[in-house]
C-alpha cells in the first residue's frame, strides 16, 4: 500500500465511526424524547426510532 492508500483508508475508518457516533446520538435523543408514561407500544417506538434516524441520514 501506497502512502495516499494509507490516508485513504484511515479517513474512510474516521468517516464511518463518525456516522456511527451521529446514528447512535441520534437514536439516543429519540429514545428520550419517548414519553415514559405512556402503554407500552413497540411499532410506536420503532416507528419514532426510524423517523428521528431517517431526518439524520
Amino acid at each position: 500500500m501506497t502512502q495516499g492508500d494509507h490516508v485513504m483508508q484511515r479517513e474512510t475508518v474516521r468517516e464511518g465511526v463518525t456516522m456511527a457516533l451521529y446514528l447512535s446520538l441520534s437514536l439516543l435523543a429519540v429514545l428520550l424524547a419517548v414519553p415514559t408514561t405512556t402503554e407500552e407500544n413497540p411499532l410506536g417506538l420503532v416507528s419514532l426510532s426510524a423517523w428521528g434516524c431517517w431526518g439524520h441520514i
